[in-house]
């Protein structure tokens, strides 16, 4: 795994394969010289052979090597599960584009072509190493999060089944109503249970309500009346017993009605058990479920956070692509659980930029056909981060999916109408009208009158025809404005 020493530099291990000695010892001596472990290898067998042996961070890799060249080794690497998330740049004076897309589909995440720049070499080795490093960060986070809410969800269960257990052992609280006299006879416990001390073991009907807590009495008395007619449900209630001493506890009552040959109610007898120490232990559970949550959506947030450090000409772009994706989704009337689900999804929807270089995304003025063959690896790169991370919700296919169209035009996939997920549709919409209506440093903004026509006009056909149109609504009727950046 990566640390850092001291000094703030980069400590991981590296694994630097090409056949040509003096390529070999300039990219060792240079990353050496910056504090990275490293291993060399002369061709593909021995890399393999070395990988098997102990897992680098990070693995250089020329492709042109005889017998087992760096195509087929990357192809070896991502087939086996212990090592396919090992990132791989390829280095190779291979530079048709052909060659680069061919090396991004196995699995490498940067190429560099020969000969070997020094300072670029290094910035993108830096770059690949601490994208490891945050990914490793993250899935240990998750996984030790996770850890903690199993635990405590273990110790309340438990909790919960030695206070089950105990209410099997010990004497219930009854009581019996006589419906002719309205008088009512008490057990011990069930004394005990009102806070009063057990005396003649006697009250009346309307004493026993009393201690009934004012805002759950007239439920009860409908729950009881109810229960008195012929062929009717036996009596069931949960509601608040107040105590003499103004302490309020929970209980749960369960009775039936004895009736007379006519079918007449004659009493009824009840049982009643105290379930406040339940109720908190619930209480508990849902308080950390809620602190988990909160922490969980905090990471979600600092992670969208780090992607656009990187380009500040789009800082912000991703939480109101997420402020819009959501105010769609509620418009669409889609249940709050899914609605949270898309937010989390959007506001991290371009993490895959993280792996492409700054200068790309920075850089004014049209990208050449090989910068936009790497800008189109972002969506597969953010599910490879994402994919492991164990979400309610399908978050990496939201990211996987937000450049895919319903016509089959979109990217990575090419996917289709219904292959493409709701969520995924609600995203790629509100991400070309934030895109279009914002400023880039390749293009002026067209303006959002042009952003909102674009998905008009590929209404049904690119874009799903009732995102599109609860879109527009927005921001024809509803006033809807788009976020400043920073206002999250």
């Amino acid at each position: 795994m990566t640390t850092i020493n001291k000094s703030g530099q980069l400590q991981g291990e590296i694994l630097v394969v090409d056949d040509t000695p003096a390529n070999l010892k300039l990219l060792v001596d240079l990353l050496l010289a910056n504090n990275y472990k490293v291993r060399p290898a002369s061709d593909g067998q021995q890399a393999l052979n070395a990988v098997k042996k102990r897992k680098p961070d990070l693995i250089l890799l020329d492709i042109m090597m005889p017998n087992v060249d760096g195509y087929e080794v990357c192809r070896r690497l991502k087939e086996n599960e212990d090592t396919r998330d090992i990132p791989i740049i390829f280095i190779s004076a291979l530079d048709a584009l052909e060659d680069r897309i061919k090396g991004f589909d196995l699995g490498g995440v940067d190429y560099i072509t020969k000969p070997i720049e020094s300072k670029e070499t290094l910035a993108r080795v830096n770059t690949h190493m601490q994208l490891h490093n945050l990914q490793v960060n993250l899935e240990t986070l998750v996984a030790e999060r996770t850890s903690e809410l199993q635990k405590t969800h273990e110790q309340l269960q438990h909790s919960y089944h030695r206070l089950e257990w105990a209410e099997k052992i010990g004497h219930l609280g009854n009581w019996e109503w006589n419906v002719a006299t309205n008088d009512m006879f008490l057990s011990d416990e069930a004394f005990v249970i009102l806070g009063l001390e057990p005396k003649s073991r006697k009250l009346n009907y309307d004493e026993y309500m009393a201690h009934i807590h004012p805002e759950d009495r007239d439920n009860v008395s409908k729950a009881i009346n109810s229960a008195l007619p012929y062929h009717s449900q036996d009596y069931t209630s949960e509601h608040r017993i107040v105590q003499n001493s103004d302490m309020t506890r929970s209980v749960y009552e369960q009775g039936r009605v004895n009736r007379d040959e006519a079918g007449n109610p004659i009493s009824l007898v009840a049982t009643v058990l105290d379930i406040t120490e339940r109720k908190l232990a619930h209480q508990k559970e849902q308080q950390d479920a809620l602190v988990m949550h909160e922490m969980m959506l905090q990471t979600i947030q600092a992670i969208g956070t780090t992607v656009e450090k990187r380009d500040p000409y789009t800082a912000g772009h991703q939480q109101r692509v997420a402020d819009l994706s959501v105010a769609i989704a509620q418009e669409m009337n889609l249940d709050s659980v899914v609605i949270e689900g898309i937010k989390l999804g959007a506001l991290i929807h371009d993490i895959g930029k993280i792996y492409l270089p700054a200068e790309i995304l920075s850089r004014p003025g049209r990208l050449t056909d090989i910068e936009f063959e790497m800008i189109k690896t972002h969506s597969k790169v953010g599910f490879d981060i994402i994919k492991n991370v164990d979400f309610p919700w399908p978050v990496a296919n939201m990211i996987l999916q937000h450049h895919e169209r319903l016509d089959g035009s979109g990217y990575p996939q090419g996917l289709k109408a219904d292959d493409i997920i709701l969520e995924a549709k609600i995203i790629s919409v509100a991400d070309v009208v934030e895109a279009m209506a914002s400023h880039r440093p390749y293009r002026v903004s067209p303006g959002l009158d042009v952003a909102l026509k674009e998905i008009q006009d590929g209404s049904g056909i690119r874009y799903d025809a009732e995102v599109v149109r609860c879109c527009v609504l927005l921001f024809s009727e509803k006033q809807y404005l788009l976020p400043d950046a920073g206002s999250w």
